[in-house]
């Protein structure tokens, strides 16, 4: 049993490091993110390409599931490779964390700063839509 344990714990290890590299890989793609909400640039390419490693890290994650779940019901601590494995992926996931809320803050902005310019721009489509109706009856 303890040899199955070390080889769980050595499976964890390489997939929560091919997630910490697929987080990693996210980080310069918030940041690409948000300098272009900044810029009132399209961002639907950069969140297209932030999809790629987020999914990767769930097909990671569905395949270690039973690992994870054998050394819970073992009851074991994680041995030292794990564990520094595990607080550079909370390290990391938290930085991710943060700029994505970030990002999302600016996003949610530069919308409050658009919609009234939107509400307006509709108003005078229906002013002209109304006008042209009343022209055309004439």
């Amino acid at each position: 049993m303890y040899q199955k344990l070390n080889q769980r714990e050595h499976e964890l290890c390489e997939a929560y490091a091919e997630e910490l590299d697929q987080y990693r890989r996210a980080l310069p793609l918030v940041d690409s993110l948000l300098r272009k909400v900044h810029q009132g640039h399209d961002v639907n390419d950069d969140l297209r390409r932030l999809r790629e490693p987020l999914n990767q890290v769930s097909r990671i994650d569905a395949q270690i599931q039973s690992a994870k779940r054998e050394l819970r019901e073992q009851g074991k601590r994680p041995g030292s490779q794990l564990q520094t494995v595990l607080i550079q992926l909370q390290q990391v996931l938290e930085e991710l964390i943060q700029q994505t809320r970030i990002a999302e803050q600016a996003a949610q902005q530069a919308k409050d700063r658009l919609m009234p310019e939107l509400d307006h721009e509709t108003r005078t489509q229906r002013m002209r839509d109304a006008y042209q109706t009343v022209i055309s009856r004439c």
